[in-house]
């Protein structure tokens, strides 16, 4: 059993991975939900006035929560001194994972599940903590000194431009 090495973690690593657990915590927060009179006459009949992610989404949900998983999985692994067979830098799929989840919460953000409801603050934790990945996989690219087109050459060639 491998033990983890904390030194190992780079900062922006230690930012995607906090941002992913963040992700993890959002999607069991309200992201949607009634306002106003409508929410007052159905909490007086205790019928709930928001929805979670897991609640609000037909797949969305399960796709964040790999993005945050992945986030918080491929740091950890290094610290811990996996073997990771990846094809480049090691910020490139921290990276996209930020993006997609990014583009994902945002998309959400302006076309909710259905009319008339409010955005919540879960909802809001969701796009800054997908941004965070982003952010973070882009700064290990940074720290790696490779660039974002760079990096998407070297995972479209494979293992001999790998680096990190």
């Amino acid at each position: 059993m491998s033990r983890l090495d904390r030194g190992a973690l780079r900062r922006s690593e230690v930012l995607a991975a906090s941002a992913g657990a963040l992700l993890l915590i959002a999607l069991f927060l309200p992201w949607y939900g009634l306002t106003g009179e409508v929410e007052a006459l159905a909490s007086r009949f205790g019928v709930s006035t928001s929805a979670n992610a897991w609640r609000a989404f037909g797949g969305t949900d399960l796709l964040l929560f790999l993005a945050a998983v992945a986030a918080i999985g491929l740091p950890l692994a290094r610290a811990a001194r996996w073997p990771l067979a990846l094809r480049g830098p090691a910020g490139a799929p921290l990276a996209a994972v930020g993006a997609l989840a990014s583009l994902l919460v945002l998309a959400r953000l302006v076309d909710p599940p259905a009319g008339g409801l409010a955005i919540k603050y879960g909802a809001i934790l969701g796009l800054l903590s997908a941004a965070g990945i982003l952010a973070g996989g882009i700064a290990l690219l940074r720290e790696e000194g490779v660039g974002l087109r760079e990096a998407l050459e070297r995972w479209r060639t494979g293992p001999q431009g790998a680096a990190g």
